[in-house]
């Protein structure tokens, strides 16, 4: 009899009423009623509108081609770190990445895409770095 409960040859559904029982959720019909998916809220449905002025695009174009000498860019609210006014170019500039920290300012909200390239088997690779401060 034992090996027989063990083996699986064993019939073992229940059969009958499950009264008593604890349905479990995997079955056909689920004791959980779920509700119907409702969408994130933290996502707008439009996106976000970003208001910059021209030159923000021109010099993220520039620091993104690859024939300029231009390896960074830092964007901000202004002088004053209004984020109510559009994004604007603070600073763009050759070099490496010790050339752009001077730029950066604790007290405002500030971005920056750098450029960077390395040699990986001989072929070289462009890296672009996205800061936000």
């Amino acid at each position: 009899m034992k090996l027989e409960e063990t083996s699986g040859t064993r019939n073992k559904v229940v059969e009958g009423t499950m009264e008593g029982r604890q349905e479990r959720g995997f079955t056909a019909r689920s004791a959980v009623k779920r509700q119907d998916k409702a969408e994130p809220r933290s996502i707008a449905p439009a996106g976000v509108v970003v208001n910059a002025t021209s030159d923000v695009a021109a010099a993220i174009a520039e620091v993104r081609d690859d024939v300029t000498p231009t390896t960074w860019v830092v964007v901000g609210y202004g002088d004053d770190g209004d984020i109510k006014k559009p994004l604007s170019v603070i600073a763009k500039g050759t070099g490496d990445v010790d050339a752009l920290k001077p730029h950066f300012d604790d007290s405002q909200a500030m971005y920056a895409l750098y450029r960077t390239s390395d040699m990986y088997d001989d072929i070289r690779t462009v890296k672009f770095v996205y800061i936000y401060w």
